[in-house]
């Protein structure tokens, strides 16, 4: 995720040695999984350093960690060292992404065997849509296009139903197929779903006929986020609970698609500008001159108990934090130059 916002943040930059720290992320994942392979498949060193890169049948460690990656090939046609091992790791990641990973059964969503068989996990959204809409992109066949934005688009829509809580409208962390317990309201479970949305809204034809479905979906859950934004510009780390603690990430990713909103006409400027911009201001203090960001809730597992949430450490640096600032800021640039 830092990667893929390194590389945006070289374009409106100017600034190449971010898209530098990019590169050298993806070449070293790319010529290290060799060595890599001979640590788990030779010397058995089945917990060493990378080893879930290999093969592990989860979006956290194949469609993901692709999008740096596919972002580049992308956006640069030309040669660059390791094209070739770009285009075969991408390629494969597609066939992982249409043949190999577990989908929900009916609705064919993204679903996962943790904690229990078929849990739908809203991060899901963010790990595996963004590649999907990406791998459209990329393709030159205009049926090949078609089928990836066709599976991004079913995947907001079958997610929605599955995961998205209709009485507060904001989703749930996950959700057990094996029963109806819910799942509390967690922030960056949150703005992994409506990051996902703005992903298929910024390149699903507006003539397509799912179009205004989607951009119900982003409206709804926009206002329903605006409404629980604190006094001090934060959201709290489980939207709806008072105890609960203010944090950095779910912040970012909301003002990232807040500001993306009102970039593109989706949401009315006037009434989300100014708690776009209250939630910068409130950012702007937990960032300091050196580039530390603090207060980032670490990864979670899911839980129907609040508690669990409320009582997660906080670290500096952690990276969804990280990123998720850096397309806050992106996406507050876009917007700024936009208004000039």
């Amino acid at each position: 995720g830092v990667a893929w916002a390194m590389e945006q943040l070289s374009e409106i930059s100017g600034n190449t040695y971010y898209e530098k720290y990019a590169d050298d992320f993806c070449n070293f994942h790319l010529l290290g999984k060799p060595f890599v392979a001979y640590q788990v498949n030779t010397l058995n060193a089945f917990n060493s350093a990378n080893s879930l890169f290999l093969n592990t049948p989860l979006l956290d460690f194949t469609l993901a960690p692709s999008l740096p990656l596919i972002y580049k090939l992308i956006k640069d046609t030309a040669a660059f060292q390791n094209k070739t091992s770009y285009e075969t790791f991408i390629q494969n990641m597609m066939v992982y992404a249409k043949e190999k990973q577990l989908r929900l059964p009916g609705s064919k969503i993204f679903t996962r065997n943790t904690p229990v068989k078929y849990t739908t996990w809203v991060d899901d959204m963010f790990m595996g849509i963004p590649f999907l809409v990406q791998a459209s992109l990329l393709q030159k066949s205009p049926i090949a296009k078609k089928q990836f934005m066709d599976d991004a688009v079913n995947q907001i829509i079958g997610f929605n139903k599955e995961v998205f809580d209709t009485t507060a409208n904001l989703y749930v962390h996950a959700k057990y197929s094996s029963s109806n317990e819910k799942l509390p309201h967690w922030s960056r479970a949150n703005g992994w779903g409506v990051w996902s949305t703005t992903e298929v809204l910024m390149n699903l034809s507006k003539k397509d006929a799912r179009y205004p479905i989607i951009l119900a979906y982003y409206k709804k859950h926009i206002a329903a986020l605006a409404s629980l934004q604190d006094e001090s510009g934060f959201w709290l780390n489980v939207l709806d609970f008072k105890n609960s603690p203010k944090e950095v990430s779910g912040t970012a990713i909301f003002v990232m698609a807040m500001a993306r909103g009102i970039r593109n006409g989706w949401i009315d400027e006037k009434a989300y500008l100014p708690i776009v911009m209250k939630g910068w201001e409130a950012l702007k203090k937990e960032i300091e001159r050196d580039g530390t960001v603090h207060n980032i809730c670490m990864g979670t597992m899911c839980s129907s108990d609040v508690n669990y949430y409320n009582t997660r450490p906080f670290y500096d640096n952690d990276t969804h934090g990280l990123f998720a600032v850096l397309f806050a800021c992106i996406e507050l640039d876009k917007l700024m130059k936009n208004k000039q």
